[in-house]
């Protein structure tokens, strides 16, 4: 619970008074509490598969950054060390160590209780960011670039959270659908989980974060079609990007149109004014593009591209810095993108034949919507979007934990 709130309750971890304030700010320790606590536990829980895979790319990614990746290049910000490479790790490793942790002891209880508390602390912070953001409305576009000055700890304090915690929800919406269809929870439950939606999306049109706010809204309609076969999904969701794009796009242009002019945010305005264009125009050319999305977001894609193509093996040293799969690709090349492929595969693997039918297709949806945010945006292997891939989605499946038996899991 404590390392959740770290994560996903900023109105309390950012209140926290000396002399305890380094605590909810140094993931190092939170880690190192966790790490201590297992090896005293259940020490085989750090030699499972999941994690001596993380250890091998870890080990992998410090070799490069002293020898084919001794770029002198940032990266969002942070250059490339050491500290950057277990920092990029630390999410899927602590998440994947959590779950490990309850699967492996049996505490589906706990389980079932911590992730009811995770939905909790995203409710709670869906209140505080709307009255904050209400208060200062460019504040998560000031975190996400640094430029938040002495307004900082008025954002914490608020409750506020940054640009990766509200496109970690993303992922979240096709379960919320799930528990919404679910036959036999109560009607003051669907009543809470309503009110929940309607807050996050109430919080990322505040936020002003038009394309996690798309795909939130795309990914919850699609879930409405039930698909537990991923292929048949497949086709359908290509189907309708073809008549989205092609033989819809002025409509759905117009309808961009309209939300637009009923919107006060100057910059919400231009964005989705910007993405009406887009559709109207088909405007998906980085050279000749009329458009944002087209200048700006494609354009700086296209740079990672060519950096990848200059050495696929190891990567071009370059990146547009608009994309985090593609920009792996571009400074990394497949050596250090195909470890993240591998993690994903074989955690959706795990998981997913846990899941019945029609969860294990929410799930789908949901790993989907992140790999699709990261073509988008740089934020999709964040310690957020880590967390609510890795633990909290899964976790959410064991809702009602006495319905199911204890299994080894290892």
């Amino acid at each position: 619970m404590y390392t959740l709130a770290s994560l996903f309750l900023p109105i309390v971890m950012q209140n926290i008074p000396p002399p305890f304030t380094f605590i909810n700010r140094t993931a190092t320790f939170i880690g190192l509490v966790w790490i201590i606590s297992i090896l005293l536990k259940y020490p085989k829980i750090l030699f499972s598969k999941s994690l001596l895979m993380i250890y091998a790319f870890v080990a992998l990614f410090l070799i490069g950054t002293i020898t084919f990746w001794n770029y002198d290049i940032l990266i969002y910000g942070s250059e490339i060390d050491a500290i950057w490479v277990m920092t990029d790790f630390a999410g899927p490793f602590l998440s994947i160590l959590m779950l490990l942790y309850f699967k492996v002891s049996g505490d589906y209880r706990g389980l079932s209780i911590v992730s009811k508390v995770a939905i909790l602390f995203i409710f709670i912070t869906a209140i505080t960011s709307i009255v904050g953001l209400t208060l200062f409305p460019d504040a998560v576009r000031e975190l996400t670039s640094s430029t938040a000055g002495a307004n900082l700890d008025e954002y914490g304090r608020l409750g506020i959270p940054s640009y990766s915690y509200w496109a970690s929800m993303v992922y979240l919406f096709p379960i919320f659908y799930y528990y919404l269809r679910l036959n036999g929870w109560k009607i003051y439950k669907k009543a809470f989980l309503l009110v929940l939606i309607t807050l996050v999306l109430l919080a990322l049109f505040k936020a002003q974060i038009t394309t996690a706010m798309m795909l939130a809204l795309f990914s919850f309609i699609f879930s409405i079609f039930n698909f537990s076969n991923l292929k048949l999904a497949a086709l359908v969701i290509a189907g309708l990007l073809v008549l989205v794009l092609f033989v819809f796009n002025e409509q759905i242009a117009d309808l961009f149109y309209f939300v637009a002019a009923n919107v006060e945010s100057n910059l919400l305005n231009s964005r989705l004014m910007d993405v009406g264009k887009v559709f109207e125009l088909r405007d998906f050319d980085p050279n000749s593009g009329e458009t944002y999305f087209s200048q700006e977001r494609l354009s700086r894609v296209f740079l990672s591209f060519e950096s990848f193509g200059l050495n696929p093996i190891f990567g071009g040293g370059e990146l547009g810095g608009h994309s985090t799969w593609v920009d792996k690709l571009g400074l990394f090349g497949l050596m250090g993108t195909i470890p993240w492929l591998i993690i994903y595969r074989h955690q959706f693997k795990t998981n997913f034949r846990m899941f019945n039918d029609y969860y294990a297709a929410c799930y789908s949806l949901a790993i989907g919507s992140n790999l699709i945010l990261g073509l988008l945006t740089t934020t999709a292997n964040s310690v957020h979007s880590s967390f609510v891939i890795f633990f909290i989605i899964p976790s959410l499946y064991y809702l009602n934990y006495k319905k199911f038996n204890v299994t080894d899991y290892y």
